[in-house]
C-alpha cells in the first residue's frame, strides 16, 4: 500500500502466492491476475475516515512522479521465475518496494536461488 500525507495512492496486491514449505496462503487468499490493470477498491469505512477517501486503486500500477517512477512487489513475487520486477524495470521503474515478509533461516541461499 503506498500512502502520501494520509492519502492512500495504490494498492499494490500480490500477484503470486507462496505454495511452499511452511507457507499455504491459496488457502485464504487469491492472487491478482489482472496483469496491467487497475480498478478501484471501496475503503472500509473506518480507513475512508482517516484518508478522507471512498475509494482508492487498487491492481498492477506504476506510480509515476516529477523525479522517478515506483512500483511493488511482494515477497514471493521476488522469488518466481517471472518476477514482476523484470517487467516494471523494462517499462521505466526505477523504485522497487518488496515487502516481504519470509522467516530467515541461516544458510538457506542454495534453496532461494
Amino acid at each position: 500500500v503506498f500512502v502520501y500525507n494520509k492519502n492512500i495512492l495504490l494498492i499494490s496486491p500480490k500477484k503470486y502466492l507462496a505454495m511452499d514449505g511452511i507457507y499455504r496462503e491459496m488457502r485464504w487468499f487469491v492472487p491478482w491476475s489482472k496483469h496491467g490493470e487497475i480498478e478501484d477498491f471501496y475503503l472500509p469505512s473506518i480507513a475512508s475516515k482517516v484518508a478522507g477517501q471512498v475509494s482508492v486503486p487498487i491492481g498492477d500500477a506504476i506510480l509515476v512522479t516529477r523525479d522517478t517512477s515506483i512500483a511493488a512487489e511482494t515477497c514471493e513475487e521476488l522469488w518466481t521465475p517471472n518476477s514482476s520486477h523484470i517487467m516494471l524495470g523494462l517499462a521505466g521503474v526505477e523504485i522497487f518496494s518488496n515487502g516481504s515478509g519470509s522467516h530467515h533461516e541461516h544458510r538457506k541461499l542454495h534453496v532461494r536461488v
